[in-house]
């Protein structure tokens, strides 16, 4: 788990990048909550300017914004929209 969290987040990360990066995991986790989209998405939209304007090569800047994007949707379907059906359809059964 740690050697996959630290290709995440390395040594080498200067500042911005750094924070980016924790910015937008942070804004990914907070948006797969079912209200949580109004929050998470400014903590992602901040980690996206902090992304862009870091020395990341520009491949590493879209990847960083446009995965999370891709990421997150699953996710917010999955605990904003299966697992409370799931839990409704176990208790009312």
């Amino acid at each position: 788990m740690r050697n996959k969290l630290s290709k995440i987040i390395s040594k080498e990360d200067n500042g911005p990048t750094l924070v980016g990066k924790i910015l937008m995991i942070v804004g990914v986790i907070i948006s797969t909550i079912l209200y949580g989209i109004f929050f998470g998405w400014i903590f992602f939209l901040i980690g996206i300017i902090f992304i862009w304007f870091s020395e990341l090569s520009k491949t590493e800047k879209w990847l960083w914004t446009l995965v999370p994007s891709l990421i997150w949707i699953p996710m917010m379907i999955l605990f904003s929209i299966l697992l409370p059906m799931i839990y409704y359809s176990i208790v009312n059964a």
